[in-house]
């Protein structure tokens, strides 16, 4: 079993195909940027504009399933806004980056798999 989970996203598109096809190529055209920018802001330690990054893929991780992420973002964002834990951002990013990577993957074949 994969990382992702379609089954939310299924039920928000009723049955609309396109509807999801749309929805996994706007992640697949996103997600890479996001991983670009996570990568850049971790390593130059700019935590705020890390927090902004990360919290704009909350959504798009949500209609895909992505829960265990998603706690993940929600923790880093709660150590950059309260400035804890600042020394555990480079791993918890490097989680987000990889989680990220394996859903591209599967976000690939489930798009194969519907077209």
């Amino acid at each position: 079993m994969g990382i992702t989970n379609l089954s939310l996203l299924k039920e928000f598109a009723d049955g609309d195909e396109e509807f999801i096809l749309e929805i996994l190529g706007i992640y697949q055209g996103e997600t890479p940027q996001a991983i670009q920018k996570i990568k850049a802001l971790t390593a130059s330690q700019e935590w705020e504009e890390l927090r902004k990054v990360v919290h704009k893929l909350k959504s798009s991780l949500s209609m895909i399933g992505l829960n265990d992420l998603l706690s993940i973002i929600t923790t880093m964002e709660q150590n950059i806004k309260e400035q804890i834990n600042l020394e555990d951002l480079a791993g918890l990013s490097s989680q987000v980056i990889e989680q990220c990577q394996k859903s591209l993957l599967e976000v690939d074949q489930h798009i194969a798999e519907i077209s």
